[in-house]
């Protein structure tokens, strides 16, 4: 079977967004990746050696893969080192999938509409529930983001702060406001945000999860971050996002509009 190999890093959100390179690979070529890990240009929050076994029950079930492993320079040779897209044309103008796919099809290849290029099992022990996540530090609280935290809340009757660890929680604003459901396991985290009812998070690495899969998701933007996900609504139906200015997202389910 043909395979091409493909590399990639830090940080984990930037590399669940590079697999839809091996994906489109796989569902347009029928061709599958042997895909290699490392800390070029960045570092994981932990070794490549622990992050590979961390990422490997979610890497190596899906029907793309041929091989997943830690790069050896030695001996792994590469047909798409995927730690470029720093340097693409494409990187604070379009889509972080876009980017990708440029990354390694300089034709610039569109995905169909509602892809995936992350299975996982759904957990639906959550499907009524509103899942929140949001990183401290990342962007301003402000009244606006504020605003449109509690009204979206605020739709839900069941809703969970979910994070791998505590910190997050203990400096949500709203903490009060909400429970807290603690998964440490990556992979039973992307199942349960995939089942649950809509899933609220800013823009880092939960929220490049949770489009790999298509989990209904509400994004909160911001920086350089804002023009990678603000027109995503083209092409996937389940998702919204706002920062700041406003909300990106024509006729959005949750968000409200009007705040400013």
């Amino acid at each position: 079977m043909k395979t091409v190999n493909i590399l990639m890093g830090p940080k984990l959100g930037d590399l669940f967004h590079s697999l839809t390179v091996p994906s489109y690979y796989w569902t347009h070529h029928g061709i599958k990746t042997n895909f290699f890990i490392t800390d070029k240009y960045d570092d994981f929050t932990t070794t490549p050696e622990r992050t590979y076994q961390e990422l490997r029950p979610v890497i190596e079930s899906q029907e793309y893969i041929n091989h997943f492993g830690v790069y050896d320079p030695s001996k792994d040779q590469i047909n798409h080192d995927l730690n470029m897209f720093r340097f693409n044309g494409l990187l604070y103008t379009r889509s972080f999938w876009a980017v990708f796919l440029h990354s390694a099809f300089p034709t610039c290849p569109l995905i169909p509409k509602n892809y995936v290029s992350v299975d996982v099992p759904t957990n639906d022990k959550y499907k009524d529930y509103l899942l929140v996540h949001r990183k401290p530090g990342r962007f301003e609280w402000t009244d606006v983001i504020e605003k449109q935290y509690r009204h979206v809340m605020n739709q839900f009757d069941k809703k969970l702060f979910i994070s791998f660890n505590s910190y997050a929680y203990d400096n949500f604003e709203l903490k009060d406001e909400i429970e807290y459901l603690e998964i440490e396991d990556l992979l039973e985290y992307l199942t349960v945000i995939k089942g649950c009812k809509n899933f609220l998070t800013n823009a880092t690495g939960t929220l490049c999860m949770a489009t790999a899969i298509n989990s209904p998701r509400i994004g909160e933007l911001g920086k350089f971050l804002t023009p990678h996900y603000s027109q995503d609504h083209l092409f996937f139906d389940n998702c919204e996002f706002f920062d700041q200015r406003g909300v990106y997202t024509p006729n959005a389910k949750f968000l409200d509009p009007n705040i400013r």
